[in-house]
């Protein structure tokens, strides 16, 4: 018990706090569930767990970056065909009294094919799906995100998955939390913003708007499509061999704020 209310009451008021104003979730109890907690109360309760919940996760992040006494290597013999991935991500949020800060979030999944159809072709084709996405948020520097992105990771089992890749817009402050915590896992740019640096080489080549751009952009990103299926993992992470040179040099080059998107 918690005061007047239920262990069960408290923990429906937190939660709906984390999704609502203090109160909205104040009216969804009263009219929903007949309950009678003050916004108040649903805020002091919040703070409560909050911190408790901010400890724990705190913890965890210690215990996953810290140097093992005695390091042996995972085994994998359980989950021999397990693939699993990390996105990360920056967006801009407006915080009361501070303004507009960059909260930076995580989500970690499991890969599992299933078949879709080719938007293009209409042709029955397997699809990588995200699937049980667990996320890790902070509002702050780089460093500790990070560290709470593998933190998750690793609780989720990342260590004993066959194949991990990280997916990310191309930020550089992104790939270097990737390159330090997930150095053996394979490194992707979204195909979002992968069609929009497509997009830029075929102004740069073509002009803006002209039949050539939109001919150049279609074939060469249809070229670069079939060339993925078919490569190895080890290939993975370089240009395919038949995409148009010009592409391969620009991926060959080290990426700029002036040539990557951080939105």
């Amino acid at each position: 018990m918690d005061g007047l209310w239920s262990e069960g009451i408290v923990r429906q008021a937190v939660w709906l706090s984390g999704l609502v104003p203090f109160a909205q979730a104040e009216a969804i109890l009263q009219e929903i569930g007949q309950v009678n907690i003050s916004r108040c109360s649903i805020w002091r309760r919040s703070e409560v767990w909050g911190a408790k919940l901010k400890a724990l996760e705190e913890a965890e992040r210690s215990k996953a970056n810290a140097l093992p006494e005695k390091w042996e290597p995972p085994s994998r013999a359980v989950e021999a065909d397990r693939r699993m991935g990390v996105a990360m991500n920056g967006m801009m949020v407006h915080v009361r009294q501070k303004g507009w800060k960059e909260l930076k979030v995580g989500a970690v999944f499991d890969i599992e094919m299933r078949l879709g159809r080719d938007e293009h072709t209409h042709e029955p084709v397997q699809m990588a799906h995200a699937v049980h996405n667990t996320y890790a948020a902070h509002l702050g520097g780089p460093e500790v995100f990070g560290e709470m992105v593998f933190a998750e990771a690793r609780r989720r089992g990342w260590e004993q998955a066959q194949d991990t890749e990280v997916v990310a817009d191309g930020a550089p402050w992104i790939w270097n939390q990737a390159d330090l915590h997930f150095g053996q896992s394979r490194q992707l740019v979204d195909w979002y913003h992968a069609d929009q640096h497509l997009a830029d080489a075929a102004r740069l080549f073509k002009g803006e708007g002209t039949p050539a751009f939109q001919l150049w952009f279609n074939s060469h990103g249809r070229r670069c499509i079939r060339a993925m299926p078919n490569a190895s993992p080890a290939s993975w992470n370089r240009p395919p061999t038949n995409c148009p040179k010009s592409l391969t040099a620009c991926a060959a080059k080290p990426a700029t704020s002036a040539s990557i998107s951080t939105a």
